[in-house]
């Protein structure tokens, strides 16, 4: 670790200490000294944090002043769902979440000649102001003169001809979207001879495993520059792609390491284990995210030093297939999830999604046991919340456990 990570972490190990009643708890009754500066062998005492003390710690991992005004104000909620369909939520003060952004949007200025006056099209599900989720409506939504935002449900190829269209009329230099809706984009353009926005010049792909045939589909449909981001919720950027293809961790915003038999690796596989840097309001220490991956520290073209990831195992870029044969991403049903979960006071802790054949797919819910009789309820607002035209005459099966 560098000296400005080792700063870094110390501040932040000392800041749970004697801000986070979760950590000062944890810290005294493992004889730990939250105020030492930390060296990585007292850092590696800590012990991990896992999904499910998270989705039960949500209160006590936030910082004292948060849980008062004017703080409460200064708070920015995130939904997060993991590769293992586990739901979290997680807070960041809008200052420290801004810090944290600018840190990618540096390098990304850097090593893709992006700007903040370039204008971006990204493709969402969920839209919130102000932590409200705003209801769901068919067309775009448009955030001022520089940036599209775009539906990833219903993506016809009607509406995919038609959000090219407004692409290009906005002049588009670069997009942000899911490896599934590149590749449905990808495929839209590739069978109808779609125009590609003449001003793009640069794809950054993030929020699943990107695979190489995919890759090398993607780009060769776009002829643009491509990058990969690897981030989450809990933590905003993780790892950022070079133009080598190489994911160097983003060591200024969070700590990376690789758990093996319960110890810290390097070259060997094992589950990824993350540190906050930047978020003060809810710092997480030592989270295991559930993902696989190896770091290394070897040399890369580039020139940047930080350790590279290699990503094994995250949420994998998928679809589902319906009886006309129509692809529907994965993000899609995440979408529904989300939903249907805020509507029903995130009484979903984790789900999980299997298509058993074209017309056949089945939902199970692992949810809190106060809310195990809210079994009806949650189905009812889940198929409530399919906007999917391919969707609604799926056969939906729902399995409940707690």
């Amino acid at each position: 670790m560098n000296n400005n990570v080792s700063s870094a972490l110390k501040s932040i190990v000392t800041h749970v200490y004697q801000e986070v009643d979760y950590y000062r708890q944890l810290f005294d009754e493992h004889a730990l000294d939250g105020n030492k500066t930390p060296r990585m062998q007292d850092f590696e005492q800590i012990p991990f944090l896992t999904i499910e003390e998270l989705q039960n710690n949500e209160s006590r991992l936030l910082a004292n002043k948060y849980h008062f005004f004017p703080w409460t104000n200064k708070l920015e909620l995130r939904r997060n769902s993991s590769f293992s369909g586990y739901l979290t939520k997680i807070y960041w003060d809008y200052n420290d979440n801004d810090n944290s952004n600018r840190l990618l949007a540096n390098i990304r200025n850097k090593w893709y000649k992006t700007s903040e006056s370039s204008k971006v099209c990204s493709f969402f599900g969920t839209f919130y102001i102000g932590n409200k989720l705003l209801p769901y409506a068919k067309n775009n939504l448009c955030n001022g003169e520089d940036n599209l935002l775009l539906h990833w449900e219903n993506l016809t190829d009607d509406k995919m001809k038609d959000y090219l269209t407004k692409m290009d009329t906005l002049g588009v230099e670069w997009l942000r979207l899911r490896p599934s809706v590149a590749l449905l984009l990808a495929e839209a353009i590739m069978k109808h001879s779609m125009p590609i926005p003449k001003s793009l010049r640069y794809l950054e792909l993030f929020g699943e495993l990107l695979h190489d045939e995919h890759r090398q589909f993607i780009q060769e449909t776009f002829q643009v520059e491509l990058s990969y981001l690897y981030g989450s919720g809990e933590f905003n950027s993780v790892a950022f792609e070079c133009k080598h293809n190489r994911l160097h961790v983003l060591d200024d915003n969070v700590v990376v390491e690789i758990i093996k038999d319960g110890k810290s690796v390097t070259n060997k596989a094992g589950e990824i284990c993350i540190t906050s840097l930047t978020n003060y309001a809810m710092p997480l220490l030592r989270f295991m995210t559930g993902d696989c991956g190896v770091l290394t520290e070897s040399q890369c073209p580039c020139g940047v030093k930080a350790p590279i990831l290699q990503l094994i195992e995250s949420r994998p870029c998928s679809f589902i297939v319906t009886e006309s044969g129509q692809k529907i991403s994965n993000c899609v049903l995440e979408t529904i999830i989300e939903r249907t979960n805020e509507f029903m006071h995130h009484a979903v802790r984790q789900f999980r999604i299997i298509q058993k054949g074209p017309n056949d797919i089945s939902v199970g819910f692992s949810l809190k046991p106060a809310y195990i009789s809210w079994q009806e309820s949650i189905r009812q607002e889940f198929l409530a919340n399919i906007k999917e035209p391919g969707l609604l005459q799926a056969n939906w099966n729902f399995m409940f456990t707690s």
